[in-house]
């Protein structure tokens, strides 16, 4: 039988993560960027420096080598505020810019 209960580590981050995104992305400003077709990068920084853009990832290219259970569950998290999808995945026209940049 599989055992998909939270590790306290996985808790810690899920809080983390809930904490942060309250403080660098309130309601507010998730509104705003919307309405303005920005991408959030004041909380993608704060994100990336707490070391949540990178789970999953190796060490050597500066990720957090955790499990496929941990990165979900971060995912998850980030997934539910409704800027979530823009700070996983960004809007489409930065992810068409990124592409046609590194094609």
């Amino acid at each position: 039988m599989i055992d998909f209960s939270k590790t306290e580590e996985q808790e810690l981050l899920i809080e983390s993560i809930k904490e942060l995104l309250e403080r660098e992305m309130p309601a507010e400003k998730e509104r705003e960027c919307y309405r303005n077709g920005e991408f959030p990068w004041d909380a993608w920084k704060a994100m990336a420096e707490a070391g949540f853009t990178g789970l999953g990832l190796p060490e050597e290219v500066g990720g957090t080598d955790v499990d496929l259970m941990t990165v979900a569950l971060a995912n998850f998290t980030i997934s539910r505020r409704p800027a979530g999808r823009v700070l996983l995945h960004g809007h489409a026209h930065d992810v068409r810019r990124v592409r046609v940049r590194h094609a």
